[in-house]
C-alpha cells in the first residue's frame, strides 16, 4: 500500500518484507522520496538532512546544534483544545500533516533526554505520545510523557496498529482513531488520565463520551453502565475460554465510585438512554434487559427461576442486570443473619451454578451455570465502600470495576445531546469466544508466577485483574459488533482497568485514612477517659484520707488500710497533695509520722479534728 505524504510517499507491505517488496518493484528506499536528500528546519535554526547512500539512510545537523526547540512547534494550531501528537522523528511528523493532524519531535534520536528539550509550548494542551513499537521507544514515550504531566492538559499514551511507528500505521490505511492506547502510570499511585487516546480510539467511545457530557454525568461511570448492559445483551451461553481452571461468563460487576449525590444515577441513566442493543437490521427491535434491585441470595437465583420448577423447565429468563443505588444496602444484606448473598454474587460473577437444592421442590431453586447471564451495578460512596473491600480475602472488591463518576474535565457547555447508538448485534455461536494470542499469552504469564509463589499479599487485590479484563475486552467487542475480541480490545481494556485500579486505590486510601482518623479519635478518648478516671480516683483517695482524719490523728498505715483497694495506688500522691495544700499536718518522727487536719486549711477553713462540718467534696 502506497500513501503521498508532504516528502514522498509512505508504503506499507502487510508480509513486513518491505525491502523485499521494493526489489521486486525494482526500487529502493531513496526512490520514495521526493529529493535523495530531505532537509527539515527547525525554529530555532537547526537543519537535520536525511539522505540515502548505498541503500543505507543517514542524517547529519548543522546550523544551531544546541537548540531546544521541537521539529514544527513554530506553527501550532490556534484551537488550545487541539490535541498535539509527539512522535518520534520529523518524517512520522509528516506522516501526521498527511492526515491533518498537528505533530511534533524532538532533535536526534530516541535515547536523547527528553530534559534536552523545551516542552513548555505545549502547556496546557491535549497530548498523545506515539511510541515505536521496541524497547527504545517504549521507554522514551513513557520518559516524556512523564516530563509533560502537570505541563500539559492530559497525557495518553498510544502506538501504531499496524507496523512500528505512526509512519507505519498511516502508511496502512488506519486513522489517527485507530491508534491503539497504551496504559500507562506517572507514578504507582497516580494514575494518568488516558481520556485522549481511549475515547477518540472507536466512534461508539466517543459517542459515550460526548452522550455522558450532554447530559452532565461522568463518562467513566457511564462507560461502566454501557459495559455492563452490552454484556447482559450476550447469551449465557457464550463464555470466555478456560485459560485457567474453566470456562468463565462474561457477567460484569461495576462500582460508580462518588459521594453522595455525585451523580451516580446520572450516569445509569444516561446509559440506559445513550445506546441500545439489537439482532434486528432494522434496528427497531432492541434488547430488553430487564433490572432488578438487589436481594439475597436467594432472591438472584429467583430472579431466573422461580421456586420448584420442574428440573426439565427452562429458565423464567436468562439475563438480568442488578442494582444497588447505595453500597449501604450490601452491607446491610451481607450482614443478615445466615444471608448467603457474598458468596451468591461471587458464583454469580464466575457463571457457577447458583441457588439451593432445598428437600422439598416447592422451595427448591437451582440455576445451572452457564445457563443465565447477569450483571451488577453498584454506587460505592468511598467513605462507605468497605462492604466491598472487606470481603478482599473472599474475592469480592476483585471482581468489580471501580469507576468514577466524577468529569474533572467537564465543559463549560455541554455539547448537544447525540442520537442514540444502536449496537448491531451478530448470530452467537454457543461455547468460548476467540481471544487474541497477547491477551492469553498474559494471563498465562500471570497464573504461572502465582502458582510459584512469585506475588505477594500485596497483590491479592488483584487476583481477578487479567479477567476481568477480559470481560470489558469482551464488552468492548460487543459495542463494536464483532464476535471476536481483538488486541485492541485487550489494549482498551487494559486503560479500563488502570482507571478501575486507580479509582479502587483511592477508595482505599480514603477508608484507610477514615480508619486512622477514627483510631486516633479512638485513642485520644480513650487517653482523656483514662485521664479522668485517674483524676476522679485521685479525689477519692484524697477525700478517704480527710474523712478518716475526721475521727483524730492516724499513722501512714491506718490511713491507707482505710482506703478502698482500688484507690490505694494513689495513696501517696494524695496524702503529699494534701500536705503541700496545707490541708492535714505532719508531726512526730519521720519513721512514724502521725497525720491531723489543719484548723485553717485555705480549702476546709475553720475545721478541726471532730468537726462534723466538713466541706461538701469530703463527705
Amino acid at each position: 500500500m502506497f500513501r503521498r505524504y508532504p516528502d514522498g510517499v509512505l508504503v506499507w507491505c502487510f508480509n513486513q518484507d518491505r525491502e523485499e517488496m521494493l526489489t521486486a518493484l525494482g526500487l529502493t528506499m531513496a526512490d520514495l522520496f521526493d529529493s535523495p536528500r530531505t532537509s527539515y528546519r527547525y525554529a530555532d535554526g537547526r537543519t537535520v538532512t536525511r539522505s540515502y547512500r548505498d541503500g543505507k539512510k543517514t542524517f547529519s545537523q548543522s546550523g544551531t546544534r544546541s537548540g531546544r526547540a521541537l521539529f514544527n512547534i513554530d506553527n501550532p494550531p490556534t484551537d488550545q483544545d487541539s490535541v498535539v501528537y509527539v512522535v518520534e522523528g520529523e518524517k512520522d511528523v509528516r506522516a501526521a500533516t498527511a492526515v491533518g493532524v498537528f505533530a511534533v519531535s524532538q532533535a536526534q534520536g530516541a535515547r536523547t533526554s527528553p530534559e534536552r528539550a523545551d516542552w513548555s509550548p505545549l502547556r496546557g494542551r491535549r497530548v498523545v505520545v506515539v511510541q515505536d513499537k521496541d524497547d527504545v521507544g517504549r521507554a522514551r514515550a513513557k520518559a516524556v510523557a512523564k516530563l509533560l504531566v502537570g505541563t500539559a492538559a492530559s497525557v495518553a499514551i498510544v502506538e501504531a496498529r499496524e507496523g512500528k511507528d505512526l509512519a507505519d500505521h498511516i502508511a496502512a490505511g488506519l486513522g489517527i482513531g485507530e491508534l491503539v492506547p497504551v496504559p500507562w502510570q506517572a507514578s504507582a499511585s497516580s494514575p494518568v488520565d488516558p481520556v485522549v487516546g481511549f475515547w477518540s480510539a472507536r466512534p461508539v467511545l466517543a459517542h459515550v463520551l460526548e452522550f455522558a457530557r450532554a447530559r452532565r454525568a461522568g463518562p467513566w461511570g457511564t462507560l461502566g453502565v454501557v459495559l455492563a448492559r452490552a454484556v447482559a445483551a450476550v447469551p449465557p451461553t457464550v463464555t470466555l475460554p478456560a485459560t485457567v481452571g474453566g470456562r468463565m461468563s462474561l457477567n460484569l460487576f461495576t462500582a460508580l465510585v462518588g459521594p453522595s449525590g455525585s451523580g451516580k444515577g446520572a450516569c445509569e441513566a444516561a446509559a440506559r438512554d445513550a445506546l441500545v442493543c439489537c439482532y434486528d437490521p432494522t434496528g427497531r427491535v432492541v434488547v430488553d434487559v430487564p433490572e432488578f434491585p438487589l436481594g439475597s441470595g436467594e432472591g438472584i437465583a429467583r430472579s431466573f427461576r422461580p421456586a420448584g420448577a420442574d428440573d426439565d423447565a427452562p429458565n423464567l429468563r436468562d439475563r438480568a442486570v442488578f442494582t444497588a443505588p447505595e453500597v449501604d444496602t450490601m452491607k446491610a444484606l451481607f450482614a443478615r443473619t445466615g444471608a448467603t448473598l457474598e458468596a451468591e454474587l461471587r458464583k454469580l460473577y464466575s457463571g457457577e451454578q447458583i441457588g439451593f437444592n432445598n428437600a422439598q421442590k416447592t422451595t427448591r431453586t437451582v440455576v445451572s451455570a452457564h445457563s443465565y447471564r447477569a450483571c451488577l451495578v453498584v454506587g460505592a460512596q468511598p467513605l462507605r465502600a468497605g462492604a466491598l473491600l472487606d470481603g478482599a480475602d473472599g474475592g469480592t472488591p476483585q471482581r468489580f470495576l471501580w469507576l468514577p463518576v466524577a468529569d474533572p474535565d467537564a465543559p463549560d457547555q455541554a455539547p448537544a445531546e447525540p442520537a442514540v447508538w444502536k449496537v448491531r448485534l451478530r448470530d452467537w455461536q454457543p461455547g468460548p469466544l476467540p481471544i487474541p494470542d497477547v491477551a492469553r499469552q498474559e494471563i498465562d504469564a500471570a497464573r504461572l508466577a502465582r502458582l510459584r509463589g512469585g506475588t505477594d499479599e500485596a497483590e491479592t487485590l488483584d487476583g481477578h485483574g487479567l479477567l476481568s479484563r477480559l470481560k470489558v475486552a469482551a464488552a468492548l467487542m460487543v459495542l463494536d459488533g464483532r464476535t471476536v475480541i481483538d488486541a485492541q480490545d485487550w489494549a482498551l481494556a487494559g486503560v479500563v482497568m488502570a482507571v478501575s485500579d486507580g479509582t479502587r486505590a483511592s477508595v482505599q486510601r480514603a477508608a484507610t485514612e477514615q480508619k486512622r482518623r477514627a483510631n486516633h479519635a479512638r485513642a485520644l478518648a480513650s487517653a482523656e477517659r483514662e485521664e479522668i478516671l485517674s483524676d476522679r480516683k485521685f479525689q477519692r483517695a484524697r477525700n478517704s484520707i480527710l474523712r478518716s482524719l475526721t475521727d483524730g490523728p492516724a499513722g501512714r498505715s491506718p490511713l491507707r488500710r482505710r482506703m478502698k483497694e482500688d484507690i490505694r495506688a494513689n495513696f501517696d500522691a494524695a496524702l503529699s497533695d494534701l500536705l503541700d495544700s496545707g490541708q492535714i499536718l505532719e508531726s512526730g518522727p519521720d519513721s512514724k509520722p502521725v497525720y491531723t487536719l489543719s484548723t485553717d486549711g485555705p480549702e476546709s477553713p475553720g475545721t478541726h479534728p471532730g468537726n462534723p462540718a466538713l466541706p461538701a467534696e469530703i463527705l
